[in-house]
């Protein structure tokens, strides 16, 4: 019985195929359409995505909600307080971004060779870092020397990339003259770290891979002036630990500003939304016209050929055949315009991805993959199975109801 259905089927799929190389003309017509629908469709949701790829940036480097992640920046004074000891919030972070390692270390830009054309000068290669609390910051630790031990070790702390694992060990050692280092663990290849200060928009950064990236732990800086630290709400509210921050800078007769990292975003944000909404109702427009001139021709391309269905049935053929013939025929026509579709979206994309929307990282190569494939494929193939799906429907429920003598007369 399978077998029987196997053959059925197969032929079907062939005499389908058959009639769309036969029909060439139509075929090529429908298919390029279809193709040029879902392009359309697909670049203008990866335009709308994209756009808050800053947000998008900045939501891959931190471990905790942007909604309760401030950053505080020492505004003016003779001396700055210790906030460290407040309870709700988290310790006080302040990377420091560097380009070079020393002499002892320097065998690690043999891997650092290895960035993506292009990348080598958005992908910072090391990170000053005080006090050794990493857990605001999305940083995945995949090997690390135990606490304990680390207590008793000597030396700067270098976490690495997993990139690094070939050519160090873990709690291996690197000296030279005054400076000492050693391999306190590894962390994951996709590991993140926040620019400093994404709330200005001096810089657009927002984020920084840590593929290639070199972490340096060195030691405990006493008071930082600026950085990010989260509030835990099932601790304190953010106005109690804002009102103690500020009383504790009064009482230095300093002042600070503390920002919170998603309004700062969502701040930005105002104008592209605005120029999104245009974005959004023109692709509409367009895309709707698209849709309904593809099923007008759909539709009446079958209709027009039912003396066609008519010689079909006196040669022993079914309705039922009939229908999965056209069904597969519209199938065959939806898998070719996805292919191309897919195609010119990714290159599409790529595009789009080197123009202000995105930088040439590889945090924007993630996001970016994730957009295609996420938001942007499951669109295209739910809107190409709805088209198939409308344009068939139609002529199959007519050819169900018509007599075969009204199919070979033409009168469908």
């Amino acid at each position: 019985m399978l077998g029987g259905l196997f053959v059925k089927t197969k032929n079907r799929i062939k005499i389908a195929y058959d009639m769309c190389v036969k029909q060439l003309f139509s075929f090529r017509m429908s298919t390029f359409l279809m193709a040029l629908t879902f392009v359309i469709l697909g670049l203008v949701i990866y335009q709308y995505k994209s756009s808050y790829s800053y947000r998008m940036r900045v939501e891959e480097s931190f471990a905790k909600p942007m909604e309760d992640v401030y950053y505080l920046l020492y505004a003016s004074g003779n001396d700055v307080p210790d906030i460290s000891k407040i309870d709700g919030m988290t310790g006080f972070y302040d990377p420091q971004i560097s380009y070079n390692t020393t002499e002892c270390i320097n065998f690690l830009n043999e891997v650092q060779g290895g960035h993506k054309i292009g990348e080598i000068t958005d992908g910072v290669e090391v990170f000053w870092v005080f006090g050794p609390d990493l857990d605001l910051y999305n940083i995945h630790m995949t090997e690390s020397i135990p606490q304990e031990e680390l207590d008793n070790t000597l030396g700067i702390r270098l976490y690495l990339s997993e990139k690094y694992k070939s050519i160090t060990g873990l709690g291996e050692h690197y000296t030279q003259e005054n400076w000492d280092y050693v391999v306190a663990g590894y962390f994951s290849e996709d590991s993140v770290m926040p620019a400093k200060n994404v709330t200005s928009t001096a810089t657009q950064d927002g984020a920084y891979s840590l593929e290639y990236g070199v972490i340096e732990i060195g030691g405990l800086m006493p008071i930082s002036q600026a950085g990010y630290f989260y509030c835990d709400p099932s601790v304190d509210s953010f106005e109690n630990i804002r009102k103690q921050i500020v009383e504790e800078y009064a009482r230095c007769n300093a002042t600070c500003t503390i920002t919170n990292v998603d309004k700062s975003i969502t701040y930005m944000e105002k104008n592209i939304t605005k120029a999104l909404k245009y974005l959004v109702i023109a692709a509409i427009l367009l895309g709707s016209s698209c849709i309904i001139v593809l099923l007008v021709s759909q539709v009446s391309n079958i209709l027009t050929r039912s003396e066609e269905y008519g010689i079909w049935l006196i040669n022993k053929a079914t309705k039922k055949d009939i229908m999965w013939i056209l069904i597969w025929q519209n199938l065959i026509k939806l898998i070719y315009s996805e292919i191309f579709a897919i195609l010119g979206i990714n290159l599409g994309c790529r595009f789009v991805m080197f123009s202000e929307n995105f930088q040439n990282t590889a945090i924007s190569h993630r996001i970016s993959n994730r957009i295609i494939t996420l938001n942007i494929y499951p669109a295209i193939i739910g809107v190409g199975i709805f088209i198939v799906t409308v344009s068939i429907v139609v002529p199959l429920l007519k050819i169900a109801k018509t007599e075969p003598v009204n199919l070979v007369k033409g009168e469908l």
